[in-house]
């Protein structure tokens, strides 16, 4: 079974169908919006920063060993979305 979050994302997206002609810079501009106030879950920690120009986030969960790290790079990010 998929995860309540899961499925909140596909109604969000459902909500959102992409419709006609439209350009990337729209498509990142809806996504924007569609996700603009989507918070953490509680326990995790967002902290921003640049990597070589490029801004990015290190988002840790209060008490995680500090000298382990899972990189994570959603296949969307490459188009549409951000950081």
């Amino acid at each position: 079974m998929a995860s309540k979050e899961l499925g909140i994302l596909v109604e969000m997206l459902r909500a959102r169908p992409i419709v006609g002609d439209v350009s990337v810079e729209e498509m990142r501009q809806g996504m924007a919006a569609m996700i603009g106030s989507a918070q953490l879950p509680a326990g995790l920690v967002r902290e921003p920063l640049s990597v070589n120009g490029v801004p990015a986030e290190w988002v840790s969960a209060r008490g995680a060993a500090a000298d382990r790290a899972v990189l994570y790079l959603h296949g969307g990010g490459y188009v549409l979305g951000s950081i």
